[in-house]
Formats: C-alpha cells, sequence, structure tokens
C-alpha cells in the first residue's frame, strides 16, 4: 500500500487453480512517495478498473505488518478509498500483510493505527484471524535465485522452503475463503460514486431553486393581496384584469471556461448592482479554464487540491499555496466556477389577452379577478410544497452519501452546508442581511430534516436511503410542476470514462496433489 507505486493502470492476472479460474486485478496502490496527486490519480484508476467488472469476490487490502509510517497519510488514504466503497463491500474486504517473516507471520505495529481508522470510519469491520492474511516472497526469491545458480541467500533452502510453505498455506486460505464470500455487485459502488459526484453538484442548484421559491411566494402573495384590494375598492376592474402574475425561476448560464478563484478577503471586492446593493466579486482567478471536476461555490473542497495553481508531491498535508503571484492563498481559500445562476420572471397564463382585451363591463373583469386570487393562492401552495420537496430531498441525498460507503462518521461533508455557509458570510459581508437570514433558514432546515431523517432510521420506522430510494427523489424534483423542467435544466451530469483493463493469462500447474510448492526444485 505505501512506497512508489510499480502499477499506474490496472492489470488483470487470470490463475488456474484446480481446474477453476481466478482473476486477481492489481491495482495501482494509494500512499504513493510521488505525493497525494498521485494518490488521486491511483484512486480514479481504481474507480475506472471497475467499470470492466460486473461482481468482485473479494478487495484485498495490502499492508506491512510493522510500518511506523501509518500515520495521518494512512488515515488519508484509508478514509479515500473506504469512503469510495459500497457498505455492501465490508464483508468483502480482507487485509493481506507482506513482508510477514519480519514478524513471524503475525501483524505487528500495523494493528493499532489499522483498527483505530476501521473504527471511526464506522465500517463495521472486525479485523482478525478470519480477514487478514500473512505472505513472504524471500521463499519465491530463494527460488529464483537457486533456478540462475547465484549466491545462496542467508538462511538456507530449509528456511526458504518453511517460508514458501507458510505463504502458500495462506494463499490457500485466502482463496478459500474468498470462494465463501458472497459477490459484490460492482454497479452499486459505481453508482455510488455516480451519484456522490451528481449530488454534490446540485448543493448549489437546489440553494437557488429553494430561495427562489421564497422570492416567488412573496410575488403571488403581492399579487393576491393587490387583486383583492382592486374588487374591494372597484374602479376599472378591465384595465386591473390585464395584470400579469409572475413568479421567480433561476436560470442557468454556463461560463465559457471553469474557473477557480480566490475566496480570501483580499482577494475579492464588493461592487454595487444595478439596484445599488452591495455584491462581492471574486475577481482573482487564479487558474482559467480549470480541468478539475468539482462542486461549484464550495470553498476548499477536497479535490480543488489537485487543481493547477496548488500542485505539489512534496507537502502534503500543510496545504498548498497558490502559485499565482497576485494570491499565494491556501488552496482552501479556493473555490471552482463554472455557470451561474440568473433569476427570471416567469408568467403564469391565466386567461387569453385577446379575451382580457375584450371585457368592457366590472362585472366580466370581476371574474377574471376572481380566478387570478384563486391562481395566486394554488401557485402559492405549489410552492410552498416543492420548497419542501426540495428540503427534503438535499437530506435526504446527504444522509445516503454519508452512510451508504464502507467509510462513514465525519468523513463525509455536507455539500449543501459547505455552500450555504460561504454564502451566509458573503452576504452577511455585503450588509445584505434578508438574503444571509434566508441562507440560515436554509441550513437550519436542512440540518434539522437530516436530523428528522436520521431519528426516522434509528426507530426502524425507515430503512437506509438506497439507490432507488435516490432516483424516485430526483425524478420527484425533476416532475415538480412549477420548478420541475427549470430544474433539468439546470442539472449538471457527469459522466465516468473508462479506458480498459487489460488482461493477462499465466499459466501455472494444476495442484491437485497436497504438498509444499517447494517441490519444483
Amino acid at each position: 500500500m505505501t512506497g512508489k507505486s510499480s502499477t499506474k493502470k490496472s492489470l488483470t492476472y487470470c490463475f488456474n487453480m484446480d481446474g477453476k479460474t481466478v482473476r486477481f486485478i492489481d491495482t495501482p496502490g494509494i500512499i504513493d512517495t510521488e505525493g497525494p496527486n498521485q494518490d488521486h490519480r491511483n484512486v480514479k484508476e481504481i474507480l475506472r478498473m471497475l467499470e470492466s467488472v460486473g461482481k468482485l469476490s473479494a478487495i484485498l487490502i495490502l499492508l506491512t505488518p510493522n510500518d511506523p509510517r501509518l500515520d495521518a497519510t494512512f488515515r488519508f488514504c484509508m478514509t479515500e478509498l473506504l469512503t469510495r466503497l459500497h457498505r455492501d463491500t465490508s464483508q468483502n474486504i480482507l487485509f493481506g500483510f507482506t513482508n510477514a517473516n519480519t514478524t513471524s507471520f503475525k501483524l505487528g505495529a500495523t494493528m493499532i493505527p489499522l483498527d483505530e481508522i476501521l473504527k471511526e470510519l464506522q465500517t463495521g469491520i472486525v479485523r482478525g484471524e478470519s480477514n487478514e492474511y500473512f505472505f513472504d516472497s524471500e521463499g519465491f526469491m530463494f527460488l529464483a535465485a537457486y533456478k540462475q545458480n547465484l549466491q545462496e541467500m542467508a538462511g538456507g533452502k530449509s528456511h526458504h522452503a518453511t517460508l514458501w510453505t507458510q505463504s502458500a498455506g495462506e494463499v490457500h486460505r485466502l482463496v478459500t475463503t474468498v470462494m465463501g464470500l458472497p459477490t459484490h455487485d460492482v454497479s452499486m459502488t459505481l453508482k455510488l460514486n455516480r451519484t456522490r459526484s451528481f449530488l454534490e453538484g446540485l448543493a448549489k442548484t437546489l440553494a437557488n431553486f429553494t430561495t427562489s421559491t421564497k422570492t416567488s411566494q412573496k410575488r403571488l402573495e403581492n399579487a393576491e393581496r393587490e387583486l383583492a384590494e382592486a374588487i374591494a375598492h372597484g374602479g376599472n376592474l378591465a384595465e386591473k384584469a390585464k395584470t400579469k402574475i409572475t413568479i421567480t425561476v433561476p436560470v442557468r448560464y454556463n461560463l465559457p471556461r471553469k474557473q477557480t478563484v480566490c475566496c480570501h478577503p483580499s482577494c475579492v471586492s464588493q461592487v454595487k448592482d444595478e439596484n445599488g446593493v452591495l455584491r462581492t466579486v471574486f475577481k482573482t482567478v487564479c487558474h482559467d479554464n480549470c480541468d478539475i471536476t468539482v462542486p461549484d461555490e464550495i470553498k476548499g473542497v477536497h479535490d480543488l487540491q489537485y487543481c493547477s495553481p496548488f500542485r505539489r508531491w512534496l507537502k502534503i498535508f500543510a496545504g498548498y499555496a497558490c502559485q499565482q503571484e497576485k494570491c499565494k492563498h491556501d488552496w482552501t481559500e479556493h473555490m471552482h466556477i463554472s455557470y451561474e445562476f440568473r433569476n427570471e420572471e416567469r408568467m403564469i397564463d391565466i386567461d387569453d389577452e385577446e379575451v382580457i382585451d375584450k371585457i368592457r363591463s366590472n362585472e366580466g373583469a370581476m371574474q377574471i379577478l376572481k380566478r387570478q386570487i384563486q391562481t395566486a393562492q394554488k401557485h402559492q401552495e405549489m410552492i410552498r410544497k416543492e420548497r419542501a420537496q426540495i428540503q427534503t430531498a438535499r437530506a435526504l441525498f446527504y444522509v445516503y452519501l454519508s452512510q451508504n460507503s464502507v467509510g462513514r462518521s465525519s468523513a463525509y461533508s455536507d455539500a449543501t452546508v459547505q455552500y450555504l455557509d460561504l454564502h451566509i458570510a458573503v452576504a452577511n459581508q455585503d450588509g445584505r442581511t434578508e438574503d444571509a437570514t434566508e441562507l440560515t433558514r436554509q441550513k437550519s432546515s436542512h440540518t434539522e430534516e437530516i436530523k428528522t431523517l436520521k431519528n426516522a432510521i434509528a426507530a426502524g420506522t425507515v430503512s437506509y436511503p438506497d439507490e432507488e430510494a435516490v432516483d424516485r427523489e430526483i425524478e420527484g424534483l425533476k416532475n415538480m410542476t412549477l420548478l420541475g423542467k427549470d430544474l433539468i435544466d439546470a442539472f449538471d451530469q457527469r459522466n465516468v470514462e473508462f479506458e480498459g483493463c487489460p488482461f493477462i493469462q499465466v499459466e501455472s500447474k494444476s495442484k491437485t496433489k497436497k504438498g509444499p510448492w517447494f517441490r519444483w526444485l
């Protein structure tokens, strides 16, 4: 798991063992000496490899049994890996320890940090004899040297034959265990990661649509009040009947190029918009045409550290300062921007304009005004329901993402809260108290929805949301009467590309007679 990974692309080795074909998929390692950028690419490569596999019998995590380097780097990489695996794989995860001769085929210093991270991430995995295996390559190295008539290695043939036998026995025990494990449907892990990418990208979209419902609610309430006052006071009702009822809808506009911008106070400025209201402008573009795929407008989102201005391999956890001369701030002060929302008014058609133009009496206009009031009331109710539907969906998405990977607990950050926190701070900085209050209310409602859902799960009244539940929720959002179509237009669908996984057929002699493999000498 540690050191420079000799495998940059996944390779599949096929072995014939006692009449059965066993496929070992060799993936790149993590905690690579080339740094976190390479670790990140290696994890992505593992996910791409899974695209070619329908089912997995086991996931073997290779470690050394007595490694004193299992520190923050180890925790980071284990978290990176386990939070990307579906929790269904927890029964298929096994641990292999190499160089086992150094600890007499027992687990040494690696045990404590490994057990701690498994517990911290609430994996449900209990390490023990049934899921840990010990291997040592010295027997094979001795065999290779012996075949080439090289100088005999320390320990002699007897010692290395013992190591071979022990390792061979562990391999046999491993294969026997794997044969008895239930297979994992890889599509569940792939869907978890696709869904994570998709749903994290919805944080900005759903926050903007939620805010727009509040604006639309006020518009409809004002329209209802004005129409009611017109009926009460009389006058030229025919003219009043021409009043248009509108709602506010956020419309997505993609930027020409994706950008990484700095959020530090010294890298932003404030300008007044057309209404004279102060707005923060993120003027410092540290990377134009950014190639990193991360959620929009979430400051310090994890994968942003791999953006061009921050790429390093020596500094791992101290943070990466931006290389742009005008910035120099840490990557955690930055965010990604690829699109913006502009609020647009949408008219609600009630009666044909030609019909309204032909109205000459107040009596006819009165009927139209009453219908308009009913329409305004109806749409207010629809707005309330769709706002509640969005809030419920956001909570369900978070619980799904935080609870359906092997690694759970605090390892997963809530993109919605991160987005709202940033914009609450910006609104307060600009003096836009009303906007800050609305966003704070959204955050409070969101966290309360999550708490309610988790309590219901704990009480057993509902089950953990699965992939089907997420699909249903997304379809429900798309089918919303007022905002559904606009929400579909704002969705950012992302696809996982796959380059293929080479297969290598390894010829091996069938071993039907039980005995030490050293008989090949």
